[in-house]
């Protein structure tokens, strides 16, 4: 019985060098198999990063400044979603130039899609007061979904102390590149629009100083008598700031 049960303990002892040799059999196999997918991600990172670079690259940059289509104007949230088909076919409220007293003055400008140039500008010291929609077209109540013959703008109320409107319209050239015509919707046209003759011939200083010093792009940029303004849809309204969506448009 003595021997019947030292061989039992042996075939114990067996088993327990048998499972602990397979345990570490396999956390070995396990570590390596870790380590195996840890480089093959790292490589797919690389190999990612390197097609994302040699998209922006061969990308022409005007392209990507003005690159903007109807389905990047999505509402990222369920509400917006929600809120930008309940507003689809509302009209948009004519917004007159209201009188901000001497101190303040209003410039309307077209860059592209409007989300870029409001977020800058709303972060642009010495600018109080930022709205986006649409103007200079004739016909009456466009709306994103149905623009008519109007191009998005942004609505700026600065302080005059801060900038003169020479000095904004070199500010919306410093961060805007515009492009032909005819190489972008009228939707999406680089303009100045004007209240009066003082405007206008500030506009044209800006510009042209602008092509004097090297920037030829700058004689794309329209200079237009403002006429009637649509304040766009509320889902419009400081948009990137509200969705954090990527800039467009500048």
């Amino acid at each position: 019985s003595k021997q019947a049960s030292k061989q039992k303990q042996a075939k114990q002892a067996n088993k327990t060098r048998e499972h602990t040799t397979r345990d570490k059999r396999r956390r070995r196999e396990a570590s390596s198999l870790k380590v195996e997918r840890a480089k093959r991600g790292r490589k797919e990172s690389k190999r990612r990063e390197r097609a994302g670079a040699e998209h922006t690259a061969s990308t022409p940059a005007p392209a990507r400044e003005q690159a903007h289509t109807a389905s990047t104007h999505r509402a990222s949230s369920r509400q917006e979603k929600k809120e930008h088909m309940g507003n689809a076919f509302k009209k948009c409220p004519e917004l007159p130039v209201p009188d901000y007293g001497e101190e303040y003055e209003v410039a309307t400008l077209g860059m592209g899609c409007f989300w870029s140039p409001e977020k800058e500008f709303r972060a642009t010291n010495g600018v109080e007061h930022t709205v986006v929609g649409y103007t200079g077209g004739s016909e009456l109540n466009p709306t994103y979904k149905n623009i008519l013959d109007h191009t998005e703008a942004v609505r700026i109320v600065y302080k005059k102390k801060f900038y003169s409107f020479e000095d904004i319209c070199e500010i919306m050239l410093n961060r805007h590149t515009p492009l032909p015509a005819t190489s972008v919707s009228r939707q999406y046209r680089s303009v100045i629009w004007v209240a009066n003759d003082e405007q206008r011939a500030a506009a044209e200083r800006a510009i042209e100083k602008k092509v004097l010093l090297g920037m030829k792009a700058a004689e794309y940029v329209a200079v237009e008598d403002l006429g009637k303004f649509y304040k766009a849809e509320k889902y419009h309204q400081n948009y990137i700031n509200k969705s954090r969506a990527s800039p467009y448009g500048i």
